[in-house]
């Protein structure tokens, strides 16, 4: 994973930049939710140059912020613990890199919409951008509902500059497969 993700990210400073997790679900009762958070968690810490034996987790100092509706009292209190920010106001995916060099954003098994929302908040910061979630081969033609509307709108034909590696590829480690089914890094 750690050769995969310097490969995509290239040259860019990877130890200036944020995590951005959408939808990652109840962590303290769901068990693919478990193993999403443990991946988020080695995510930061290859990202900040850490090595992944060397505890405590918690005090890396790579931000992390995570948001979802479903998250109750106690997994808040998990995630603060484990120096995760949780985002309480419902941003709808919309969020800007703004200044950040990098910003991977880990939204595992989502829907379409959220990921159209990530891409059309940053489409003129694309390259800064790197998305780990559902394949977006997977959507392309789908319909997808949200707010009532339907959207069918192409993810891939719409960034031509996508580049894709299948979690098969960068995580064969990864044992669980109904917590990483069709995911992918994407980067552009």
């Amino acid at each position: 994973l750690n050769t995969h993700l310097h490969l995509i990210l290239g040259n860019s400073d990877a130890s200036q930049g944020q995590i951005v997790c959408y939808g990652l679900g109840k962590v303290t009762e769901n068990k693919k939710a478990q193993h999403q958070l443990a991946l988020l968690l080695l995510l930061r810490t290859l990202l900040s140059g850490q090595d992944p034996q060397s505890p405590p987790l918690q005090s890396i100092g790579y931000p992390v912020v995570a948001a979802d509706p479903a998250f109750s009292v106690a997994d808040i209190q998990v995630l603060e613990s484990l120096g995760v920010k949780v985002q309480r106001e419902d941003d709808e995916c919309k969020r800007s890199v703004g200044d950040s060099p990098i910003t991977v954003f880990f939204i595992p098994h989502a829907e379409k919409f959220m990921y159209i929302n990530v891409l059309e908040s940053n489409a003129d910061r694309l390259e800064r951008l790197l998305v780990i979630g559902n394949d977006f081969v997977h959507y392309e033609g789908r319909a997808s509902l949200h707010a009532g509307r339907v959207s069918r709108l192409p993810i891939i034909s719409l960034f031509p500059r996508l580049k894709r590696t299948p979690f098969s590829e960068a995580c064969p480690f990864l044992g669980s497969p109904e917590s990483f089914n069709d995911t992918s890094l994407h980067s552009f």
